[in-house]
């Protein structure tokens, strides 16, 4: 598996002998800092490449891409987490909220985060959506972990105007969650 272009989430800068051998292979968006954020590997080469202002790096990375006679850009993002950690999905799968005397404000938090965090990745989709309408390229890729599901408003908003891989190409059911039985695709 040779792919020409690879958009990495939550992407390590660490020197590591794998991600060296990798970055021998492509040419990156990656900066001279080691950093957590997102990155953009290509075979293609890339015209100029940059931050989605108003989002912070490690939120969303471009690169306007030469492929053939064209030219493509490309968006790399990962939108606020839903901050749903593993005691909050075992609590859940394991139905400990029917014995737990603690279960409301359990419960309340987790929504609470559910709620905040929906709204901070409204917020972040319109600024990348902004960013995409101005655009002066027409050919656009966007990929990324949008940890929210196609029925939200946030895959609502980023997917009009454009075509989604999943829809177009895939089969069956998907998904890219596997916590919470495996019923989640949010990426």
């Amino acid at each position: 598996l040779s792919p020409a272009i690879l958009c990495l989430q939550e992407y390590l800068s660490d020197g590591h002998n794998k991600w060296s051998k990798l970055s021998s292979r492509y040419t990156s968006t990656l900066s001279t800092h080691n950093d957590f954020s997102c990155e953009i590997l290509t075979r293609h080469k890339i015209i100029r490449h940059g931050e989605i202002d108003s989002l912070p790096r490690y939120n969303a990375v471009w690169a306007d891409l030469r492929i053939n006679d064209d030219t493509v850009r490309v968006i790399n993002l990962h939108l606020h987490s839903t901050s749903i950690r593993k005691d909050d999905s075992q609590f859940i799968q394991q139905h400990q909220y029917i014995y737990d005397t603690e279960r409301d404000a359990k419960l309340r938090s987790i929504v609470t985060r559910l709620r905040d965090n929906n709204i901070n990745r409204s917020r972040q989709v319109n600024i990348v959506k902004a960013f995409i309408e101005s655009s002066p390229i027409e050919k656009i890729i966007v990929c990324g972990d949008f940890n929210d599901t196609p029925m939200s408003y946030v895959y609502r908003r980023m997917s009009r105007h454009l075509n989604d891989a999943f829809k177009e190409c895939g089969r069956g059911y998907g998904y890219t969650f596997r916590p919470l039985h495996g019923i989640l695709r949010i990426d």
